[in-house]
Parts: structure tokens; C-alpha cells; sequence
């Protein structure tokens, strides 16, 4: 079996750090080189609010820039994330976060209308209704906020090592034509402006951090703008299965996979096409193997601890990996060491 250069283990809900304690010294044993947190299991309150938290009600919430940076519990969240950052460094585990973006609450909206009225935008992308957001457009003043954030919440947390971004879904919506700052510039130009000005933010705060994209719900046009503006450094998170076809049965017809997936064990066309255009040492491969976010309709295979009978998945093309596995789970869902040396390009961890 390989060593994956980049292996990310999302963590379980818990009360408190001293659970999380108990779990980082195994993690790291196992051979995962850092933890990824995007769930809010601290604020019960928010759990169970279907205004402020629309997406997992009852379950938990997502992380939110604004609210680690500018909000008003930052500081209940903020040492909280300080502390874990430094039970990873202890553990020599890398320590990374991820965002919807640019995804705003009402106490967002509140703030900027009192202090930056220019950074509030106008998308139509929720529910075909026009609805505030925060303003990705050039002549905006959403993005230098962004960059506030950003620069932030580094100062506030040195370790991380990378964020991993993603947009258009979980009510992180970008400014479309009709924004009153747009001046004739699209929805992919603006996805273009918020990716370019997180990795620029992110560079200028730690310059070896590394931004991870998550093509999720991209349009059309997108790509070709938010590549044109980034610079070296950027990794693209895939799913390897999603788009292949699943052949449940014979005599019905095969469907192409739409998420996560262990089930087809054939890459989908747009890992190829991923692969194709970014080139191999970029890939990281998103496996639903826990009860990280993304596993959220999928039950916990035995994965893959279950793959070494010469499954294609295992046979390292040369990207990296991101292993999205539950740190309860590490007993039987790990990383696997071999003393070939994987191709891939080393990732920063």
C-alpha cells in the first residue's frame, strides 16, 4: 500500500478538547498528517435553530469566517480552535480549516450595514430570489473585507496550513450581474475576484499556507476565471468516484454516482479531466470513509483498510490524498504505509 503525502482526518463531534486529546496521538500513529475542521459542534444554541443554521438543523453548524474574525462569539470560539492548533502541533499533525464562501449570517449583514455598507452585495442564486450577500464584485468593498478576515483569523491562528474553499452551496453565494457594484461583470468573474483574493489574503498572512479548492456546484465559466487569477501553490479537492456509474443490478440501467463514493471503484470523468488540467501533484481525493460532513448520507465502510486486495483506487497515480475519515474510525480507516515512495508531490503538512 502507499503513503499519502496529505492525510486529513476530520474530527468527531465532541463537548470538549480532552476528548480530541485522547484521539491525536492515535491519528498520528496511524500515519494521518493533520486534522481538517469545518463543523461547529460548540454552539447548541445554533444547532438547533433552522434560521441560523438552514443546512444541518439539529445537527451541527458550519464554521463561519465572519464569526471567528468579527463575530460576536468569537471569543468562545476562537481559543477553542487556538487550543486545538496546538494540540495538533504537539502531536506534529498539520492543522487545517475550511469555508463556505463568501457566506454571511445576519449578524454579518447587521455589521456591515452599520460599518461597510459597500461590502454587502445582491445574488440570485438562493432559491431564484435576490437576497444580500457579501459583495464579490471588483468595485465592491466585500473583498478587502474578506481579506480583513483573513488576515485575521491567521493572526489570531498561526498554524493553519491551509483552507480549504468552497462556494454556490450552504448559502455561500456570490454577487450576480444584478448587484449594484457588478457594472456589467459576471457571476464567474466574481467566483474569480473571492479566489483570488483568499489565496493573495492567505499568502500575504502565512506565506506557506496552501489554498485547497473544492469545485463543488461550479458554473459554467468558472474555472477558466478563478484559474486565471491564482498563483502557484493551490491544490484542487476531487471526489474519484463521482460521475462513474454504479451497476446495481443486471438489466438495469447503470446511473453515474453523484458524491462521495466507494462504491463503483472507477474514477468519474471529472477526476480525469482534473487530473488532465491541473496536473496530478494538485489532486487531492476527497473519500467518504467516516462521519465527516461529507459523509452525511453515506454509512462507514470498512475503507480502506478494506482495499489492499488490489483495489484501483489504492494504485497511487500520483496525487495526494485527503482522507475525510472520523477520528473514531481510525481503527479500522486508515492510511497505509508502503516503502515505495508515493510520486506525488510532497504536500506541505
Amino acid at each position: 500500500m502507499y503513503h499519502f503525502d496529505l492525510a486529513l482526518a476530520a474530527l468527531p463531534r465532541h463537548d470538549n478538547l480532552r476528548e480530541i486529546e485522547a484521539i491525536l496521538p492515535t491519528l498520528k500513529s496511524k500515519g494521518y498528517t493533520g486534522i481538517w475542521v469545518e463543523n461547529n459542534y460548540l454552539d447548541d444554541e445554533s444547532r438547533n435553530d433552522k434560521v441560523a443554521n438552514p443546512e444541518f438543523p439539529g445537527n451541527w453548524d458550519l464554521f463561519n469566517l465572519f464569526d471567528l474574525t468579527f463575530g460576536k462569539k468569537r471569543s468562545a470560539y476562537l481559543p477553542y480552535l487556538q487550543n486545538l492548533a496546538a494540540l495538533c502541533r504537539r502531536n506534529e499533525l498539520g492543522f487545517y480549516l475550511s469555508f463556505w464562501m463568501p457566506r454571511v449570517n445576519s449578524e454579518a449583514l447587521e455589521y456591515l450595514r452599520a460599518h461597510q455598507p459597500s461590502a454587502i452585495g445582491v445574488s440570485d442564486a438562493h432559491l431564484e430570489k435576490s437576497v444580500p450577500c457579501l459583495c464579490t464584485c471588483s468595485n465592491g468593498g466585500g473583498l478587502a473585507f474578506i481579506s480583513e478576515m483573513i488576515a485575521r483569523l491567521f493572526e489570531a491562528i498561526p498554524d493553519i496550513r491551509g483552507i480549504k474553499v468552497a462556494t454556490e452551496d450552504n448559502h455561500a453565494l456570490l454577487c450576480d450581474p444584478t448587484c449594484p457594484n457588478a457594472h456589467g461583470t459576471t457571476r464567474a468573474a466574481h467566483a474569480g475576484n473571492l479566489f483570488a483574493t483568499i489565496q493573495q489574503a492567505m499568502t500575504k498572512a502565512s506565506p506557506q499556507s496552501r489554498l485547497l479548492l473544492y469545485p463543488w456546484f461550479w458554473r459554467d465559466g468558472y474555472e477558466e476565471a478563478i484559474f486565471s487569477r491564482l498563483q502557484d501553490g493551490y491544490m484542487v479537492v476531487t471526489k474519484y468516484e463521482s460521475g462513474s456509474l454504479q451497476q446495481i443490478e443486471s438489466g438495469i440501467p447503470a446511473e453515474p454516482l453523484f458524491d462521495s463514493s466507494i462504491v463503483s471503484e472507477k474514477p468519474g470523468d471529472g477526476f480525469a479531466r482534473w487530473c488532465g488540467k491541473v496536473g496530478a501533484s494538485r489532486i487531492i481525493d476527497m473519500v467518504p470513509v467516516g462521519t465527516g460532513i461529507d459523509d452525511f448520507f453515506l454509512a462507514n465502510p470498512p475503507y480502506p483498510a478494506g482495499c489492499s486486495g488490489g483495489s484501483p483506487r489504492c494504485e497511487n497515480p500520483g496525487y495526494a490524498r485527503l482522507w475525510i475519515s472520523s477520528a473514531a474510525d481510525t481503527q479500522r480507516a486508515r492510511p497505509k504505509r508502503s516503502s515505495r515512495p508515493s510520486r506525488s508531490r510532497k504536500a506541505r503538512t
